[in-house]
């Protein structure tokens, strides 16, 4: 049960009902009459008139991103990736990635296999039918939630769209995570903040990447003006979602007074669920739809209207369906396109609510995100939907930031109090050590818990991770137990003491505050949000690290010239993007060569090279020899890495402590993937392109051997197709 209000919060004033706009397309009257023509939603934007191209890069050059100059606060050192502001453009029809060779007779035959092609899937905006399509929906979100207080039943769901079968524990976790977990008058007024929880049956099968599915008897039906349509076939043969077996839920919450209910206060959450782990993606959207859903709450309490039992739609039910209509709208995911590298972000343009949206997406998990900072005099497409820089300093006034990161660190908003912290905290994460993270609010712990994770980068995360998380959660007595240790590689945020109490043996506990920081006196509003909301009262300030109590010894000095360069950028008016940048850059580097001993470690244990691959030695998966981790810790111990700090302690013990958490299994996970990946690619391309006439006339061939290969042609190239 949520807390009591706060009995000191100043009376809102009365909510005036919002105007509907007659379109289903959009709740909000279109304020995109004063921008120039925005380009095509979805299409990948060329920056400084440069033609879209697809540079190649290999998985090496993830060190690409730590160049750069962190002493001077210049603009070029700080464009980290060029590869954000340039991607490639999706090509207006999408090539088969099976070429038809004269040279392979079989190719000319299998006209009948389904191809990834991207631009012939159906855009719902030609059809003049309100039908949600949801084999595009579904590839973002899984649905949208409203759960409201009820002073009999507590929390509870009160309107899901669209329809989706979630069971009972779901439900619960939804409910429960929707609401502050704590009595504090930090939840007055609008908040927006996200939490992890287990998927259901039912949400897995939907998402397990390249499965067939049959959700006939989860599809809903007609549902007051909307139908809904979902193409099984299409969503298989695009591969579906892959995802980490878990929803993520992205919340926008309300507490305000109001003297015409019973408790004196109007409490309400939106959710978004959705697989994919995109915090300020996710938090943007609800920023733009959170404050027009909940006034609309009021204008339906004063119609008498209720999503969950009226029978004609309510206009905040009508504003979450105009907005699933957006999302649905949206382009392929840009995972699903082969074209795209997987060492590049895609950068997306979206509509949502009449609004368009510059996002850079993450190829893959691992991927660390950067800012992207151009100079207002540069020309690109996506500088009249920028948000301007907050920083008055003039030495920075024409600073542009660039796409809105969908996994951005905030490094120094968090740790602005605490720069010292981050090695100790990367150390933690690194290996795997179990931490809570206690705060006053569920975004503050949130946000750090996300901090956390991308602190890491590109070393992928191995373990368990909840954003914010309630003793009412159905994972609470297997995570959080006082009667037995903590487990490995598990990061849980929350504000409740009671949890906090039922901790206090976990050896890492971070401490999450309210405060503007040290180094900046200015308030910082919610993320994305320059003000407070319209009749919200009072805004949830952005919290930060105050403090660490660990048992851990660290192995590694903190980089002090960092930490001086980002202060005394930070005084000179630098933007918030600028600072995370530079904190970035050091820690991927710092990563990157730790990592490195691990990867040509991992090159010596793959068998042959696929490059070397013909007809005549056709090997469709590779060959790995098992990982001997006492063989690589004397490597290790014989040629030490030259990390970008000094050690205090052993860096082979390090090494050791390190290949026995999570995050050692995740690494060889993602190399292998990585590994099968590109192997089956020259496995294809040599079935593909090789001459398989020439190969036929080759003195001593057998007939036989030539129908054999054709018919394993035929059949290889049938399985991989949606490859």
């Amino acid at each position: 049960m949520p807390p009591p209000p706060p009995s000191g919060a100043p009376p809102s004033p009365p909510t005036p009902a919002p105007e509907r706009s007659s379109s289903t397309s959009s709740s909000i009257p279109s304020s995109a009459s004063s921008r120039p023509t925005p380009p095509a939603y979805g299409r990948l934007l060329p920056v400084n008139g440069e033609q879209p191209g697809l540079p190649s890069t290999t998985a090496s050059s993830i060190t690409s991103i730590v160049g750069g100059n962190t002493d001077s606060l210049g603009s070029s050192p700080f464009r980290i990736l060029e590869a954000t502001a340039s991607s490639s453009a999706h090509r207006s029809k999408q090539e088969s990635f099976i070429p038809r060779s004269q040279s392979n007779p079989v190719l000319a035959e299998l006209t009948s296999i389904p191809t990834h092609d991207l631009s012939e899937r159906p855009d719902p905006t030609d059809s003049l039918s309100d039908t949600l399509d949801l084999t595009r929906f579904w590839a973002w979100v899984l649905c949208i939630c409203v759960v409201a207080f009820d002073l009999e039943l507590g929390q509870a769901l009160e309107f899901v769209y669209p329809p989706v079968s979630l069971s009972q524990e779901e439900k619960k976790n939804i409910s429960f995570s929707a609401f502050p977990d704590s009595n504090s008058s930090a939840h007055v007024g609008d908040s927006v903040f996200s939490f992890r929880m287990r998927s259901g049956a039912s949400s897995q099968k939907l998402y397990q990447h390249n499965q067939a599915i049959s959700l006939a008897t989860d599809l809903p039906g007609k549902s007051g003006p909307l139908s809904f349509s979902f193409d099984e076939r299409e969503w298989i043969s695009s591969g579906g979602v892959d995802t980490d077996g878990h929803t993520y839920g992205y919340v926008f919450f309300r507490q305000q007074k109001d003297g015409e209910l019973r408790r004196g206060f109007f409490q309400k959450s939106l959710v978004i669920l959705s697989p994919h782990p995109w915090p300020r993606l996710f938090a943007t959207m609800l920023q733009a739809i959170g404050p027009i859903v909940m006034d609309a709450f009021a204008s339906d309490r004063n119609n008498n209207a209720s999503p969950s039992t009226s029978l004609v739609p309510s206009s905040s039910e009508n504003i979450v369906r105009s907005a699933c209509m957006d999302i649905c709208r949206w382009p392929p995911l840009p995972s699903s396109d082969p074209s795209r590298s997987n060492y590049q972000p895609a950068i997306l343009l979206l509509e949502f609510l009449n609004n368009p949206f510059a996002f850079s997406i993450p190829p893959n998990s691992r991927y660390p995100q950067l800012h992207d900072t151009l100079l207002k005099s540069q020309s690109t497409d996506l500088v009249p939907y920028m948000k301007k820089a907050a920083s008055p300093s003039r030495q920075f006034y024409n600073i542009v930031p660039g796409p809105t990161l969908a996994c951005p660190g905030e490094f120094f908003d968090l740790f602005s109090q605490s720069l010292d912290l981050l090695w100790h905290c990367w150390e933690l994460m690194m290996l795997g050590e179990p931490i809570l993270v206690m705060g006053e609010t569920a975004k503050g712990c949130s946000d750090v818990v996300w901090g956390l994770v991308e602190l890491i980068k590109p070393v992928p995360f191995g373990g368990d991770f909840r954003p914010y998380m309630t003793i009412q959660d159905s994972d609470f007595k297997s995570l959080a137990s006082r009667s037995k240790a903590p487990a490995t590689a598990l990061v849980l945020g929350a504000t409740n003491s009671v949890l906090k109490k039922a901790l206090e043996h976990w050896p890492h506990v971070l401490s999450v505050g309210r405060s503007a920081g040290p180094l900046g006196s200015q308030k910082q509003w919610m993320v994305g949000l320059d003000s407070p909301p319209r009749n919200s009262g009072e805004i949830v300030f952005s919290s930060g690290v105050q403090g660490l109590s660990s048992k851990h010894k660290p192995f590694f000095v903190k980089d002090k010239r960092l930490v001086k360069d980002v202060i005394e950028a930070s005084l000179r008016g630098a933007p918030g993007t600028i600072l995370d940048n530079m904190i970035r850059r050091h820690f991927v580097e710092l990563t990157d060569r730790f990592v490195q001993p691990l990867n040509r470690h991992f090159e010596d244990l793959v068998v042959g090279s696929p490059v070397d691959m013909s007809l005549s030695g056709l090997r469709a998966v590779p060959e790995v020899k098992s990982f001997k981790q006492e063989t690589f810790l004397k490597k290790v111990e014989s040629s030490a890495p030259a990390l970008p700090v000094q050690s205090r302690r052993s860096i082979t013990e390090f090494y050791r402590l390190f290949l026995k958490s999570p995050n050692f299994g995740s690494w060889l996970q993602y190399q292998t993937a990585t590994l099968h990946r590109e192997w089956t690619q020259y496995y294809i391309r040599v079935l593909c392109e090789s001459d398989v006439v020439q190969w036929a006339k080759m003195p001593g061939r057998e007939e036989i051997e030539t129908v054999d290969l054709l018919l394993r042609i035929r059949e290889e190239l049938v399985s991989k197709a949606w490859f």
